[in-house]
């Protein structure tokens, strides 16, 4: 007869035997005993019947099943149509970012005698949104934009969003903001575009 060497213990193999031949009769949560096949049964048909159900065949008929018209909810359990989930999706309002082109005008120059930082400004609709969070101008280096007396970028002033609600915004135009008799008057307008951050209608 072979001889063989067991790695456990008498203490881990005495061990191990009780755990099977006191198997629990149904599962239990932190057990590690063995569970007998009748209560492994037992439990399987539990979660499908009584008031342990969860998933069961009558979950899947006609009657069962949430269409559209139901509506979806956090505390229902029912089952919903794939339509149902799709028309609940598209009820829902998610933010749109939308851009779109504006030409702002020039203004009176920082040093002008009669008028200082004197902003032109215009105001455009925004159709399409029910509710508008937050609209951002596209910033833009001047450049050219600006009158040829007035040089550099730093001899200008960017333009800005004054006012914004639902329907429409209203921007100010730059300005230039060197002083001087010689100097033009405007900063010249500019092409440029803004961001719409809002819910569509």
């Amino acid at each position: 007869m072979s001889e063989y060497t067991l790695s456990n213990t008498a203490l881990d193999i005495d061990s191990a035997i009780t755990r099977v031949v006191k198997a629990d009769n149904e599962p239990k949560p932190g057990s590690q005993n063995m569970v007998t096949s009748g209560g492994v049964a037992a439990a399987i048909v539990d979660i499908g019947s009584g008031s342990n159900a969860v998933i069961t065949v009558d979950s899947f008929t006609e009657t069962s099943l949430h269409d559209s018209n139901d509506g979806l909810s956090s505390t229902d359990t029912a089952i919903p149509t794939s339509k149902a989930v799709a028309d609940y999706i598209s009820n829902q309002s998610f933010i749109t970012i939308e851009e779109i082109s504006i030409n702002l005008p020039g203004g009176r120059r920082v040093g002008h005698p009669t008028n200082k930082n004197y902003h032109n400004s215009v105001t455009v609709n925004i159709p399409g949104f029910s509710q508008i969070f937050h609209i951002e101008l596209t910033p833009k280096s001047h450049g050219d934009a600006i009158p040829s007396t007035i040089t550099t970028q730093d001899n200008a002033v960017n333009g800005f969003v004054m006012t914004f609600d639902n329907s429409s915004a209203t921007f100010a135009g730059p300005i230039g903001n060197s002083s001087g008799s010689s100097r033009a008057d405007t900063g010249n307008g500019y092409t440029t575009t803004f961001k719409v951050f809002g819910i569509k209608s």
